[in-house]
């Protein structure tokens, strides 16, 4: 069973963010399935490295299109973004160094930031683009 099962609740109804989300789902899942099959150090690196990497890719989206529509709370969402980002760096490298492994609060972490995340600030950010006409 995965750790994390998108369902209509984490639509944004805006395609590519959608996509996104459902790409740092797969991610997550994939850290999930890795550590409950004691994958190699190698292969967990490799996982999240890709985390890092597309999510960092999906916060520029973000906040790109957050710009260029003029929405009022980019600056905090940002902070958010780079809050993450951080943390996420931080913890890998504590891996890398042997001074953290990967476990189920990290997992916990993750679940809980990216679905409250996209429920509440980026719901925001979708209610403001169609209340903009956006389509």
């Amino acid at each position: 069973m995965p750790c994390l099962t998108w369902d209509d609740s984490f639509a944004l109804k805006i395609e590519t963010i959608d996509e996104q989300h459902k790409g740092l789902f797969d991610l997550v899942n994939r850290l999930f399935y890795s550590m409950q099959a004691a994958a190699s150090d190698k292969k967990i690196r490799q996982v999240l490295a890709e985390l890092i990497r597309y999510t960092m890719t999906h916060f520029a989206a973000e906040e790109a299109a957050m710009e260029a529509y003029g929405y009022p709370g980019l600056n905090e969402h940002r902070q958010e973004h780079e809050k993450l980002t951080a943390q996420v760096l931080e913890f890998i490298e504590r891996y890398h160094t042997g001074h953290a492994k990967i476990s189920s609060s990290l997992l916990d972490f993750l679940q809980n930031w990216l679905t409250g995340h996209i429920l509440g600030s980026d719901h925001d950010f979708a209610q403001f683009l169609f209340s903009r006409g956006f389509a």
